[in-house]
């Protein structure tokens, strides 16, 4: 690991032990486990190209590796079918074909699992949630493979002036601003066959008061 990055992934900790701020403290923890495992795989990588160079003897030219490699595997956006998630129910957000979502009738929880490439040293997973609707203080989960990997909480209008809580609303109650296109983008080590992924809500109201609603999920692999 170079000392430039060292000194990052410094910093990154020290935040990490210090953060008091749930989501946060999440988010610094997923950047720094992205941090460490990528210098390692870089250096591996750099290590095992010079000595394939030193193998062949001089005259041989040596690269080192320019990235991380990141391989993409699946793309959903629900536009087609939502096959493979159970539930498998979808709605509309602006003539988009969206999971979940108003009035939608499941219990605001659902699960895919993707087979994976054989050989792989972790995932990165990114989607777009949209949070429509009166929620009111309630929270929005990405778990993978059972564990926390991101949430988000929100209120649709934590203002006791209700007036400066007007904004963009796509469906639903008219009268409440949607929060739309909020971004996932997360890296994990991972080295199974096969990763599961759920996106839930604490939401206990009906999805035609509140509800969640997910986009755009990609799954690749480094």
């Amino acid at each position: 690991m170079s000392t430039h990055r060292k000194q990052i992934v410094g910093h990154v900790l020290i935040h990490v032990l210090t953060c008091s701020h749930q989501q946060v403290r999440l988010a610094l923890y997923q950047a720094l486990v992205f941090l460490i495992l990528s210098g390692a795989l870089l250096s591996n990588a750099a290590a095992a190209a010079k000595e394939g160079c030193n193998a062949k003897g001089k005259g041989n030219s040596c690269q080192e590796p320019a990235a991380l490699s990141i391989t993409p595997l699946y793309v959903d956006d629900f536009e087609v079918s939502s096959k493979g998630w159970v539930p498998s129910g979808t709605s509309s957000v602006s003539g988009d074909q969206v999971l979940g979502g108003y009035c939608s009738s499941t219990d605001g929880r659902w699960t895919r699992t993707y087979a994976l490439a054989p050989e792989h040293r972790g995932v990165r997973i990114r989607a777009t949630v949209h949070l429509l609707d009166r929620w009111e203080g309630d929270s929005a989960f990405l778990h993978i493979d059972d564990q926390l990997a991101w949430t988000t909480s929100h209120h649709h209008c934590p203002s006791i002036f209700t007036e400066s809580c007007r904004g963009v609303n796509v469906v639903g109650d008219e009268e409440v601003a949607d929060t739309l296109g909020m971004a996932i983008d997360v890296f994990l080590p991972h080295t199974a066959d096969s990763v599961t992924l759920e996106f839930s809500s604490s939401i206990t109201r009906s999805s035609c008061e509140a509800s969640l609603a997910v986009d755009d999920v990609e799954v690749s692999v480094f």
